[in-house]
């Protein structure tokens, strides 16, 4: 990810990042980064330090599921939860 993010960084740009995890709950899709415990810093820092190096700036773009999550994506396998009983899609069966 950093060649990826390093390819795209120019002087004085903004680079804001695809949306990453902040919770072991939070997931709603398969592959998405995540940032929720200290093992993934240092990876992270690689890819800040690969922008800064070709002088571009970078945001994270922080992302929770919430509701949209499904059982898959959950620790243990447990429905997700979001901040409102409310379905966030009421025509899905």
């Amino acid at each position: 990810m950093a060649e990826y993010y390093s390819q795209r960084a120019t002087d004085g740009g903004l680079i804001i990042s695809e949306a990453t995890v902040v919770s072991t709950t939070g997931n709603g899709y398969l592959g998405s980064p995540g940032l929720y415990n200290d093992a993934q810093i240092p990876g992270w820092k690689v890819i800040t330090e690969a922008v800064h190096a070709k002088g571009g700036k970078i945001f994270l773009q922080l992302f929770h599921a919430g509701r949209q999550s499904h059982s898959d994506m959950q620790p243990d396998g447990a429905q997700p939860f979001g901040s409102s009983a409310v379905s966030w899609c009421s025509n899905l069966v």
